[in-house]
């Protein structure tokens, strides 16, 4: 009679059968029913392991090789190729059939497609505001080659960002046409949303009844935010959207990190799972596995360090020293920090919340409560919670609390995003323990805490109704994004070319450029002098011109005292006339020389534009001096 070994050993042959991995049981979250239960996988780990692995690792790998040199191209590609035949390698054979698989796992599956339809990635819903920055940056991707080339505020600049969410329904859309790209996404997340919540919750002692149940608890966790914005009369500058009450941070819930950044959420929740329930191959493997989840979510690789830990204290440390993290990973993480990295400049802003943040200690005290102390604390109120639970509840709200006190990123992403895989660990246990704990009175601030906490996310559901979806979002590119962003989104996004990359020549100047006025102002266009006492939107307006598609440098002279009607806007322009500012003018200069760079790519005629306003209303005055376009030929590098 053949004997398993004993969870936590490191005995080979690992089977499909094996306890866990050496993993987390379901069971030691609550007494649930689950007699005979081995494996919350059971007969599907195999193929749900491997498909984890290849959704995180294969667009990683992409962007690694399409978008650097291709000597790390090949380096990258031989690496993967050793790693996959080193992770994937299964001493029994997947037994599970499609149809199985299927009927096991269809209320993941529904629950994911309903969930990312609200979305907006697919109508009618409405997307929110990040959505300009998806399109933009899928737009990029879709219509030039890689790596595209991106007109930012100081020149031309290559994409630098983690891409791997983006890449696979862009080669979908690349291949199949723009009009696909909404199915493709759509796809591609419910993939990676289904497979997080198979890892989750596994295959086995559930009835349907309790798979949707459990998901949907996990679906929508959410700290009690309603009860922080009443504490600190925190107003919500986005509608229905309470989660930055505190002023310097923000812990998302599960439905706001799917709706607002799938990019993050999908490969943290992912790798959280497959950590949690394979912890002897996550270590073997451990290297790659960050590697990959990197090019995905570099903060939400950083959130996974705890859980590597956990499993190195849970099936020994010894399991991290196998061939793969010593000579595959190596390759594939230099590859990574070398794209991420690359062009990034003075580095991420980082330090403690009361130093960069204007915070009083009671106010960061009750974000600790509201958000997962007193969550964490409900678990543990808990009856019959194992050991290793325990264990898990205190690692997910002591690492929650140690990145309360830091602050790192522009809008401290630090603690937005690497707090993805403790928060899924805490939603995955309170889900669990509604289904399974006793009905008795200690359940009931869990429950409670949870009724508070769904405000948040039906208010992020009822904005998907409420919310008009985004106009001509095929059209929006990264220059809008990044250009004149107080946030300085183009060191995020960009790798600024050297000048010895840049011929340019001069093709068109003034006078042979035409000028004729518009709008209401006093123009004079023999001195090319708009001006006016009150606020108004007028100009200059260059003739048409029809170049063909590449890269354009457009400078001119200027003196202006140009003042906005409204704090924020511009109260002049430099401007690609009705499609986008190039340069927005505000207070006052003399014969001060601007410049901004554009890629045209479709064809299209314009017209520069210069003068008063521009997409607002501004008074004062505005000369143009001098005014030329030069196209730019990038040269390759040697």
């Amino acid at each position: 009679m053949k004997t398993e070994p004993a969870a936590g050993t490191d005995r080979a042959p690992l089977s499909h059968s094996a306890p866990d991995d050496g993993g987390f049981s379901m069971a030691g979250i609550a007494s649930l029913p689950t007699p005979g239960a081995r494996h919350v996988l059971g007969q599907h780990g195999p193929l749900f392991f491997r498909l984890a692995w290849f959704y995180l690792l294969l667009p990683s790998v992409i962007v690694l090789v399409g978008f650097q040199r291709w000597e790390i191209g090949v380096a990258v590609a031989l690496a993967a190729l050793a790693a996959c035949f080193g992770a994937l390698r299964w001493h029994s054979p997947i037994a599970a059939s499609p149809g199985n698989t299927l009927l096991a796992t269809w209320p993941y599956l529904v629950l994911s497609a309903v969930l990312l339809w609200l979305s907006g990635i697919l109508p009618p819903f409405g997307e929110n505001s990040d959505w300009l920055k998806h399109y933009a940056l899928f737009n990029e991707l879709i219509l030039q080659s890689w790596p595209p080339v991106v007109a930012g505020n100081e020149g031309f600049a290559t994409l630098r960002y983690s891409l791997s969410w983006y890449v696979v329904p862009a080669l979908v859309a690349k291949a199949a046409g723009p009009e696909w790209l909404g199915v493709a996404v759509f796809v591609w997340s419910t993939l990676g949303l289904y497979i997080a919540l198979v890892l989750a919750f596994g295959t086995r002692a559930w009835s349907v009844a309790q798979r949707f149940t459990v998901c949907l608890v996990f679906l929508l966790f959410s700290g009690a935010d309603i009860i922080g914005s009443y504490l600190v009369a925190a107003s919500q500058s986005t509608p229905l959207h309470f989660e930055w009450w505190a002023g310097f941070g923000q812990l998302s819930s599960m439905v706001t990190s799917l709706f607002w950044t799938p990019q993050h959420a999908i490969p943290a929740w992912i790798a959280t799972f497959l950590v949690l329930r394979f912890p002897r191959r996550a270590l073997r493997t451990g290297g790659v596995l960050c590697a990959a989840v990197a090019v995905w979510s570099p903060f939400g690789a950083v959130g996974l360090v705890p859980l590597f830990l956990w499993a190195m204290v849970r099936v020994g440390p010894r399991h991290i020293f196998g061939w793969v993290n010593l000579l595959a990973a190596p390759v594939l993480l230099l590859a990574a920090l070398v794209f991420l990295t690359n062009g990034a400049g003075g580095g991420i802003p980082f330090g403690f919340i009361w130093s960069v943040s204007d915070i009083d200690l009671t106010r960061w005290t009750a974000f600790v409560v509201v958000e997962f102390g007193a969550i964490a604390l409900a678990l543990l109120a808990l009856r019959q919670q194992r050991q290793r639970t325990v264990a898990l509840i205190g690692l997910a709200a002591g690492f929650l609390l140690l990145l309360s006190m830091f602050s790192g990123g522009a809008n401290n992403d630090l603690l937005m995003r690497s707090s993805f895989p403790a928060l899924a660990l805490l939603a995955l246990l309170a889900a669990a323990a509604v289904i399974g704990a006793p009905n008795d009175w200690r359940k009931a601030p869990l429950v409670l805490l949870l009724v508070v906490g769904l405000v948040t996310p039906l208010g992020e559901i009822m904005r998907a109704f409420m919310a008009p979806r985004l106009e001509a979002t095929r059209a929006t590119r990264l220059a809008q994004i990044v250009s004149g962003n107080a946030s300085n989104l183009a060191a995020q996004y960009l790798v600024p070319l050297p000048p010895e990359r840049m011929k340019i020549d001069v093709l068109a100047r003034l006078p042979g450029m035409g000028l004729e006025p518009y709008g209401v102002a006093a123009i004079d266009v023999g001195q090319r002098r708009i001006a006016s006492d009150s606020f108004t939107d007028g100009g200059l307006m260059t003739k048409e011109f029809r170049l063909p598609a590449g890269y354009y440098l457009i400078e001119a002279t200027l003196s202006w005292n140009a003042t906005p009607a409204a704090a924020g806007k511009n109260g002049g322009h430099l401007s690609l006339y009705g499609q986008r500012i190039l340069v927005p003018l505000t207070g006052s200069a003399d014969h001060k020389k601007v410049s901004a760079f554009i890629h045209l790519d479709d064809g299209r005629p314009f017209r520069l534009a210069l003068g008063l306003g521009g997409w607002s209303s501004g008074k004062g005055y505005v000369q143009v001096h001098d005014l030329e376009i030069r196209s730019v030929t990038l040269v390759e590098a040697r």
